[in-house]
């Protein structure tokens, strides 16, 4: 059983960073039951981290069969579209006026 190294996967991508993030990427998608693309008898025996690498170290996954949607998953920034807030409100308004209603009670 021949081993997969970092270094037969730098052939196709050069930054180290980046192909433990298609790794990771590609293992997922082979535990959820993705096809591999290394055929043979190296499916069965080998856990999908190994297979990914494998993938990626003999030049059949990389960053071009990934589409751009995809890569949305390890974006380090969030959209700001979910933020849900009161422009009219600020934060201490709300306290205030149900102490106020209490006070006068």
């Amino acid at each position: 059983m021949a081993r997969v190294t970092i270094e037969d996967c730098l052939l196709y991508i050069p930054n180290r960073f980046k192909i433990v993030e298609l790794a990771a990427k590609r293992a997922r998608e082979l535990a959820s039951g993705a096809r591999t693309t290394v055929g043979g008898d190296t499916a069965v025996d080998h856990k999908v981290t190994v297979l990914a690498l494998r993938e990626i170290a003999t030049g059949d996954y990389n960053e071009s069969t990934q589409s751009p949607d995809q890569f949305d998953e390890f974006s380090l920034f969030e959209d700001d579209d979910d933020t849900d807030t009161d422009s009219d409100t600020a934060p201490g308004d709300a306290a205030s006026s149900s102490e106020t209603t209490d006070a006068n009670s």
